[in-house]
Formats: structure tokens, sequence, C-alpha cells
């Protein structure tokens, strides 16, 4: 199985993806703005 995960550069994200890593193929995107 696939999924998108969106990186905002924290904590959360990085810890979502590395726990969703296990079980989906992940596809990450960040967002750039200011």
């Amino acid at each position: 199985m696939k999924a998108v995960v969106v990186f905002s550069g924290g904590v959360d994200s990085v810890c979502a993806a590395s726990f969703l890593k296990k079980k989906y193929e992940l596809y990450g995107i960040t967002f750039a703005y200011g």
C-alpha cells in the first residue's frame, strides 16, 4: 500500500513517517512558504 506524508520539518511528522513506514510505501511532500 502507498501513502503520502506531508513533512512540516517538526518531530511529529518524522515520528509519524517512522511509524507508517513499516506498513506503507511512503512518498513525502514538503512545502517552502514564507
